[in-house]
């Protein structure tokens, strides 16, 4: 036979235990057949539902279902893997970069996921529960019916050997029909039960698998759960960094900005200064000015005034020299006239009045 490598759990296909019977196998092949066919189902992914529920073909062989137990560890191992890796990718992809309230929001909506699903199990243990116990009830007719058969064949021998001992046929008969009646009514009980204790194992069967599936779903979302607590637990890391770095940036922004607004002031303080220093070095150039204007002013003044005044005293001083030279011209005059003839009254006054003036003019 060829080597044979599995990579699908056909027993979680089929949705039974790994300990089912070859007629649970069935029942159950028959039963996921109709539901996925194909032709009854017009569901996208029906057609490979239905090559997947072929594992009926593996498993009902005896000899492949062997070397498929034995390798059934590694494929749920396998499974499990590839599942954790596709949720944890699916979980990277989806979620990068989300807020931590986007992580909680998936927490609280896995946990109540997690919570349907505890519940969904224990519902289904409970009924698994209430199927072992009809199929120990069952299991106890079963035993008990098949006991009584068992014992009625043995009187039934013992009866014949005595009645043939006895030759007693007709009342023989007549026992014999009564007891094959009953033997009759006891079998097709027996057969009864038997068809209602393989259904009941079925649904057993059938329940355990679905518990196994469930337990996977809670692992899974359990994982799910944690990888979403590790991934808020990182995204409140990066929004506290986040948040620092935008405090820092603040920061360091509001002192860039004081250190600009100093500047500014210290700027502006300077210009002010500088402006009041040259607006009082004008001032003072302007008053400089002034004062040199000023005292230029006054010395122009000054020597005017003192031109003047030198012009006044020389006039003065000339004037004086003509009155001298006036009076003595006139003196002379006079004395030359008195000389020469004697004056009259008006004219002695006249000279005398002349005279006084000179003198007055003179002394001024």
């Amino acid at each position: 036979m060829a080597t044979l490598h599995f990579t699908v759990d056909y027993y979680a296909v089929l949705q039974i235990s790994d300990e089912a019977d070859a007629s649970t196998i069935k029942a159950a092949y028959k039963r996921l057949a109709l539901a996925k066919h194909p032709d009854r189902n017009r569901a996208l992914n029906a057609t490979a539902d239905f090559q997947k529920v072929q594992a009926y073909e593996v498993l009902k062989d005896r000899d492949i279902r062997k070397y498929f137990d034995a390798e059934l560890p590694r494929i749920r191992h396998e499974t499990a893997g590839r599942a954790l890796a596709t949720s944890k990718s699916e979980l990277n992809c989806a979620f990068d970069g989300q807020t931590p309230q986007f992580y909680e929001q998936a927490i609280y909506v896995q946990k109540q996921k997690l919570q349907d699903l505890t519940i969904e199990r224990a519902t289904l243990i409970q009924a698994r529960d209430v199927k072992f116990q009809e199929i120990y009830k069952h299991t106890l007719a079963v035993r008990r019916l098949q006991a009584e058969e068992d014992k009625a064949v043995g009187e039934n021998i013992d009866l014949n050997i005595w009645y043939s001992f006895l030759r007693l046929r007709r009342y023989s008969r007549s026992q014999q029909e009564q007891r094959n009646r009953v033997a009759a009514l006891r079998l097709a009980t027996l057969r009864d039960i038997k068809d209602i204790l393989r259904d009941l194992t079925a649904q057993r069967d059938d329940m355990s698998a679905k518990i196994l599936s469930l337990d996977a779903d809670v692992l899974q979302v359990s994982d799910k759960i944690e990888q979403h607590k590790q991934a808020a637990a990182h995204a409140t890391a990066e929004e506290k960094y986040r948040q620092q770095v935008r405090k820092r940036q603040d920061a360091e922004e509001r002192a860039k900005r004081q250190r600009e607004e100093q500047l500014g002031k210290v700027t502006a303080e300077g210009a002010r200064k500088q402006k009041e220093e040259q607006m009082r070095t004008e001032a003072e150039q302007k008053r400089k000015r002034q004062f040199a204007k000023a005292q230029a002013r006054k010395q122009r003044e000054r020597q005017l005034k003192q031109e003047m005044e030198e012009l006044t005293r020389k006039e003065k001083e000339g004037q004086r020299h003509r009155d001298i030279q006036q009076r003595m011209v006139w003196e002379a005059e006079v004395r030359f006239a008195k000389e020469r003839h004697r004056l009259t009254k008006a004219e002695r006054q006249r000279a005398d009045s002349t005279a006084t003036s000179i003198r007055t003019r003179g002394q001024e």
